[in-house]
């Protein structure tokens, strides 16, 4: 006897890096105004030095807001998901480089939220540190953009390490099973992020189709 088995949510977590693009779509992080950012590792203008081997696929892109220019910097990301994930390299010093970090973030131009970081002195920089996470995102085509810095607002660095969201890559599937066999719905992994941040919880599930025999 045939049965269709029905579709349940295969949810992985897809990393994006800066400099790299979707292994699913091909999509990249658009970044405006393009000569207002640069890729780290080879910026000889940027005072931002972190060790490239701590970095995510060793890449970072460096955007500094200027309040003098009036031009605020954004980075935008469109994916088929149901939450998303941002990773950021962090600096705490003063001055070279100016560690104030002023991000907001908006998803299919709605505001939803932003990141401050005021310098401390602290000397090192902090690697793979979440600044936004969203795990209640409504499955489907999105368009995801961090606006770097406010204008009549002080300076603002950005040093954007990679986007991770989560997408569903379940599929329907038809085979011939005896009608004795039994089904689980799911399986449920809880995965983990390290802290959140504006209130959402970061909780991302995996679910599995499992076949139970009897």
């Amino acid at each position: 006897m045939l049965f269709s088995r029905p579709t349940l949510a295969n949810l992985v977590n897809v990393t994006v890096d800066d400099a790299g693009s979707d292994p699913y779509t091909g999509a990249q992080i658009v970044y405006s105004p393009s000569n207002a950012w640069s890729l780290g590792p080879a910026c000889t203008v940027c005072t931002a030095h972190p060790d490239p081997k701590r970095a995510f696929n060793g890449t970072w892109h460096d955007g500094f807001f200027d309040p003098n220019t009036n031009n605020v910097l954004t980075a935008s990301f469109q994916f088929d998901g149901s939450a998303l994930y941002v990773n950021c390299i962090l600096s705490h010093l003063g001055s070279n480089p100016d560690g104030t970090t002023n991000m907001l973030f908006f998803l299919d131009g709605e505001f939803m939220g932003s990141y401050q970081q005021f310098p401390n002195g602290d000397p090192t920089y902090e690697f793979n540190t979440m600044v936004y996470a969203n795990s209640s995102i409504p499955n489907g085509h999105h368009t995801f953009t961090i606006q770097n810095g406010q204008l009549q607002a002080p300076g603002s660095l950005v040093l954007l390490d990679s986007i991770m969201y989560t997408r569903d890559v379940s599929q329907n599937v038809t085979s011939a099973l005896p009608s004795s066999s039994r089904f689980i719905s799911y399986h449920q992994t809880s995965l983990t992020k390290r802290r959140p941040f504006n209130n959402y919880d970061i909780t991302a599930l995996r679910f599995i189709y499992l076949r139970i025999g009897t």
